[in-house]
């Protein structure tokens, strides 16, 4: 038998006084009929305690858990999920890792074009190639992390022609993902192959057209010109 508080129990009949023999003293109740309560002290501190106590004693678990859970961090309730960017080959930036919320929107960096005799051709997020409206490569990704994600950028040494087409590796898979198309390619069918609009600047997914009139200016020579007049 145990109780809460600072005073001994008062045990109680659960049966209530019997008669026998002298009706004045009740039957002795068995002990299985006895229970503890409190008694009341001189004190009501004390048995504004001991009702506190006897009932965070009844509270269920996770009402008692529950302080502990809204002082968490929040990182520690949400899922985390890691985005690494790095280059291919290998050394040409620095490998970089964060570790973001599930869902957070991160960008990849912007490479350069060209960098120690390597030209950029595309990223890929683990292992899908990123593409623009044209199918052309993204020189920057965005994207919302649902999971772990590896971001890579692929270089091609810039000199390379692979398929002995006259055009560079690099541009064919900027610009078109293979190697299966040569130098007269027009897939835009603007009237300009691929060796022509590499020449001039121009995407080889996005029709060009070029139409009369303008201004033009170009530089000659010098010329004598006399407005005084002819004289005799």
């Amino acid at each position: 038998m145990s109780w809460i508080g600072s005073s001994p129990p008062v045990l109680l009949s659960l049966r209530g006084a019997q008669r026998r023999g002298n009706p004045e003293i009740p039957e002795t109740p068995a002990p299985t009929d006895w229970i503890a309560t409190a008694r009341p002290s001189s004190s009501p501190c004390n048995d504004n305690l001991s009702l506190g106590a006897r009932r965070s004693a009844h509270r269920p678990l996770a009402y008692l858990l529950l302080p502990f859970l809204v002082v968490l961090p929040s990182t520690f309730l949400s899922a985390q999920v890691t985005f690494e960017e790095k280059s291919e080959p290998a050394g040409l930036f620095a490998t970089t890792n964060q570790t973001v919320s599930t869902g957070a929107e991160v960008e990849t960096r912007t490479p350069a074009l060209n960098m120690n005799g390597y030209a950029f051709t595309h990223w890929t997020i683990n292992g899908t190639r990123r593409n623009d409206t044209n199918g052309q490569a993204l020189n920057r990704v965005s994207l919302s992390l649902g999971s772990n994600a590896v971001a890579i950028a692929h270089y091609l040494d810039a000199t390379i022609d692979s398929d002995a087409d006259g055009i560079p590796d690099w541009h064919e898979i900027r610009e078109l993902g293979t190697l299966d198309r040569n130098a007269s390619h027009d897939g835009d069918g603007d009237g300009f192959g691929m060796a022509e609009e590499l020449q001039y600047g121009l995407a080889s997914t996005i029709k060009d057209e070029f139409a009369e009139g303008g201004v033009s200016i170009r530089r000659s020579g010098k010329l004598f010109m006399n407005f005084s007049g002819a004289k005799r």
